[in-house]
């Protein structure tokens, strides 16, 4: 039975998405560190690697912590986990709306001067927020649906589930 869970569609969207998603914004976060790094010691300054204010090192650790979890725990473990995580995603995402808003409220202007609307909405952010903030709503759907199908197969049966029809065919009766 839980062999037949790890190998339905969506364990294997969440699983891919949040990988492929995770590599992307580890790297980004990563090239962005080092590359501030060498400007800033091009600059004739010396110092030590600072990770910026804004929490896009939190959301780079939680990408690596839900790759971790969905390929390494088993079976409902792996989606409850993956769930708390991108709920904390998207607190993180929240919480830098909120410190972008109160920025321009500090200054008293709509607009923080010199920026795109981008940095407007989160400052300091690439275009890779955005997908990975839609990514996390996604895929916080998916694990919560897989969550509750598999509460339901339990409570229900997979028959009342499915309407009698199994892994199999869906035009017929088959069971894998």
């Amino acid at each position: 039975m839980m062999r037949h869970l790890e190998n339905r569609t969506p364990y294997l969207w969440l699983k891919w998405v949040t990988t492929l998603m995770a590599i992307a914004y580890a790297l980004l976060f990563f090239a962005r560190l080092i590359s501030n790094r060498a400007t800033f010691h091009a600059s004739g300054l010396d110092g030590d690697i600072a990770v910026p204010g804004n929490p896009q090192a939190m959301i780079a650790l939680c990408f690596v912590m839900l790759v971790l979890s969905v390929w390494f725990l088993k079976g409902k473990s792996k989606v409850a986990v993956a769930v708390v995580l991108y709920f904390a995603l998207i607190g993180f995402f929240a919480y830098w709306w909120r410190l972008t808003r109160e920025i321009k409220l500090s200054i008293g202007r709509p607009l923080i001067p010199q920026t795109d609307l981008l940095d407007n909405v989160l400052i300091g952010s690439t275009a890779l927020d955005p997908v990975a903030f839609a990514v996390a709503i996604i895929m916080l759907v998916l694990a919560i649906q897989l969550l509750l199908s598999g509460y339901l197969e339990r409570r229900l049966g997979p028959d009342r589930i499915n309407g009698g029809v199994g892994a199999g065919l869906s035009s017929t009766r088959t069971h894998i």
